[in-house]
């Protein structure tokens, strides 16, 4: 009898011990747990900041497009071609009314071709505005929740439906449709950040929209035809008069800013992306990222001169345009000076010349504003065009060309002052 109490105390010091393992074992997953609901938005926000980098942006908005889009023959817009760069930013409608409000959109379609998936939806999420301001930073515009409907292709009429959306914030995030099938055959889905952000068009001067997407299946117990599904999507945006003002039929209260090319939805998260600025004022100073070794460090920066003729502002010599140009006081000396920022290692210096060129300057560098200044480049012998200056060896923040002696009666005039380091 003692041997059997002995059993059954052995055996019940055992349960007891086992339950305290499954107890601990079940609060370290519900601390887990909690633990990855409150990272949860942080992680999406990493996710994004991968799956988005400037030469992706510069595909998006320079390859050809994947596909035509489904129901739109006979459309320009229906190839699926990405609007030209660089897009005016700020802008005028017909009448010469500054563009004061803007919006960001996106589409999804099936190609002409069409597609056979009938268990499959496009999942998209992380739907964002950036606009890009003088001071050379870009400020988030819109974020957030969106919406949109499943519109007939060819928007005729603007005939449109509900798009049947399901909610995936359980499934990292955003909304799913489906696009081009069944209930939805001949609709596309047309997309929309919620309200209108603000343009202040003394101060912004790029356009920045985004969006994250993949395909995830519509019925997880059904048969997964994701291989079969063709969804293309495509990122934009549009001017709006001010934050407020309805459609008007002149067209003049809404226009397009522009979009990106068709690309292809596939079942890994990828991102789509709109913008106004040329490849190279991307790589110099992307929207997400950091920024493409070798790319113009001054472009879109702060820039001062020390005099100005009206029409021809310090802004044009870094825009990265060259049809627009700053232009000085046609005396001795003047000055321009870009402000990098940060402290940069300064190696290649370009000066576009107008023909209103510099015969003396110098180029300088300063960690202040206010000097001092240190020469890294003089020359007496200047002859306009380019000087395209390399093997320079400085550092700072600030870059300044320092005209001292003109090479004509006119000023100093640059179609673009590019500077070149890490």
């Amino acid at each position: 009898m003692k041997n059997l109490f002995l059993i059954n105390q052995t055996v019940k010091s055992l349960i007891s011990i086992f339950l305290v393992i499954i107890v601990f074992s079940g609060c370290k997953n519900q601390d887990e747990l909690k633990l990855n609901d409150a990272d949860r938005s942080s992680k999406n926000r990493l996710k994004a900041a991968i799956l988005n980098s400037p030469q992706v942006i510069i595909d998006d908005m320079t390859l050809t497009p994947d596909a035509p889009l489904h129901g739109t023959e006979g459309l320009s817009w229906g190839t699926g071609e990405a609007s030209p760069q660089p897009m005016p930013v700020p802008a005028k409608n017909w009448k010469g009314e500054w563009w004061q409000a803007m919006t960001s959109w996106g589409q999804v379609y099936i190609p002409r071709t069409g597609s056979t998936a009938t268990n499959t939806r496009c999942q998209i999420r992380n739907v964002v505005t950036k606009l890009l301001k003088t001071d050379g930073i870009w400020y988030t515009a819109q974020s957030g929740t969106f919406g949109g409907s499943a519109y007939i292709e060819d928007f005729a009429n603007n005939t449109n439906k509900d798009a049947g959306a399901r909610d995936e914030s359980a499934n990292e995030g955003g909304l799913s449709v489906i696009v081009g099938a069944g209930n939805w055959a001949g609709y596309n889905y047309h997309f929309y950040t919620n309200g209108r952000a603000f343009v202040d068009v003394n101060t912004v001067i790029g356009v920045f929209t985004t969006c994250e997407a993949r395909l995830i299946m519509d019925d997880p117990y059904g048969t997964d035809d994701r291989t079969n599904c063709k969804n293309l999507l495509q990122m934009g945006s549009d001017w709006w008069l001010n934050t407020t003002v309805g459609w008007l039929p002149d067209w003049s209260a809404n226009s397009g800013i522009g979009g990106s090319r068709s690309k292809w939805v596939t079942s890994d998260w990828q991102s789509y992306s709109m913008c106004t600025l040329t490849p190279p004022q991307i790589s110099a100073n992307p929207p997400v990222g950091n920024p493409i070794i070798g790319g113009d460090l001054a472009l879109n920066h702060s820039v001062t001169a020390s005099s100005v003729q009206t029409g021809y502002e310090t802004s044009k010599a870094v825009d990265g345009n060259s049809g627009t140009r700053w232009a000085s006081a046609e005396s001795d000396p003047q000055w321009i000076y870009v402000d990098l920022g940060a402290t940069k290692t300064i190696n290649h210096v370009k000066l576009s010349w107008e023909t209103a060129y510099g015969k003396s300057y110098q180029i300088q560098v300063s960690a202040n504003s206010t000097g001092p200044w240190t020469d890294i480049f003089s020359t007496t012998s200047g002859n306009g065009a380019t000087d395209d200056l390399t093997g320079l060896s400085g550092s700072g923040r600030y870059v300044r060309m320092n005209g001292t002696s003109r090479g004509t009666a006119w000023g100093y005039s640059l179609w673009n002052f590019e500077v070149y380091g890490n």
